[in-house]
């Protein structure tokens, strides 16, 4: 990895670390070198989210590949935090970001633990819309943001 790519994606860890990061090298670096893509149109706004997030780290910085799956979800989870559930100084986007890992069965995969076939297979499902961050609500197979919400709504009514 680059330097300005090592620097970029330490950056991401950092907006989404509950302190249990380190436990997951392998699964991140895979999440950052992951292009994201999308089957329903209103994701594509998850993806510019996360192409923003450049921006954020540093106004030149710029990769070779599109928006990773790692910066899609760390967007989603800023965004949903700070619109959403924040409260002003006290926002902590970590929560949905490790809980959508636990949805998408990938908080096993501990570098200890790590199985880089079954992960790509999750995200193979994941990414071509067969496998969710929230089903437990009719509809929930919409784009990210309403699953999200349905996430939320499940956790906090």
């Amino acid at each position: 990895m680059k330097s300005d790519d090592r620097r970029y994606f330490e950056w991401l860890v950092t907006q989404v670390d509950n302190g249990d990061a380190a436990n997951y090298g392998h699964l991140l670096n895979d999440l950052f070198d992951r292009e994201y893509t999308w089957v329903r149109s209103m994701d594509e706004n998850r993806a510019a989210e996360g192409l923003y997030l450049r921006k954020e780290f540093d106004a030149d910085y710029e990769r070779e590949i599109g928006c990773s799956v790692l910066e899609m979800l760390v967007a989603l989870c800023v965004q949903f935090e700070h619109n959403i559930m924040g409260e002003p100084g006290n926002e902590d986007p970590s929560r949905w970001f490790w809980l959508i890992l636990k949805q998408l069965d990938l908080d096993i995969f501990t570098d200890r633990d790590y199985n880089s076939d079954a992960v790509n297979s999750i995200l193979d499902e994941f990414l071509s819309g067969q496998k969710f961050i929230y089903l437990g609500k009719p509809g929930a197979r919409d784009d990210l943001w309403y699953q999200i919400g349905y996430l939320s709504e499940s956790i906090f009514g």
